[in-house]
């Protein structure tokens, strides 16, 4: 961070660094939420699998995509007001992953998380398993452990940087 910032820059720093926790824990709260709310539901029958399966539709739409884009815009925010327009090599290591998993929820976790739960409606109206289901399930799962990994990897970037390592 620059040395020469100002006691409303402090501030500012400080309010963001608060909403950018917000949006971490709206980002990753929700899928530990949505994997238990799947192991239930898979042993509970098809109407409620259905049911369950728009649940963690709409939590991962209304919840943890605003938590992703909240933690978006105050990290750009806090990037801009402590490296101004020319930010450190782990920093951009940072926006590389964060843009990766916008990337990879929008072209592929949500439509697969969307056809998930399009299969349990529809092996819940045919009172029958459908291998679809289970298919789009597995996407959903590989596609959400990339992203979590690619969180993992942010999150490793901004704890290990270099500015920390020196003694």
């Amino acid at each position: 961070m620059q040395t020469n910032s100002t006691p409303r820059q402090h501030h500012l720093l400080l309010a963001l660094r608060g909403l950018h926790l917000v949006g971490s824990a709206l980002f990753l709260g929700p899928i530990a939420a949505n994997i238990a709310i799947d192991q239930y539901a898979l042993v509970h029958g098809l109407p409620f699998l259905a049911n369950a399966r728009t649940l963690v539709s709409l939590t991962s739409h209304c919840i943890v995509m605003p938590g992703l884009a909240l933690m978006i815009v105050t990290g750009i925010l806090m990037a801009a007001l402590c490296y101004g327009v020319k930010p450190p090599a782990w920093l951009c290591g940072k926006m590389v992953c964060m843009a990766l998993i916008v990337a990879n929820s929008y072209l592929f976790l949500l439509p697969a998380i969307h056809q998930a739960t399009r299969w349990a409606a529809i092996a819940a109206e045919r009172n029958q398993q459908s291998p679809e289901f289970f298919e789009w399930l597995a996407r959903e799962t590989r596609f959400g452990i990339i992203n979590l990994l690619l969180f993992v990897s942010a999150g490793v970037l901004a704890l290990w940087r270099p500015s920390h390592r020196r003694n």
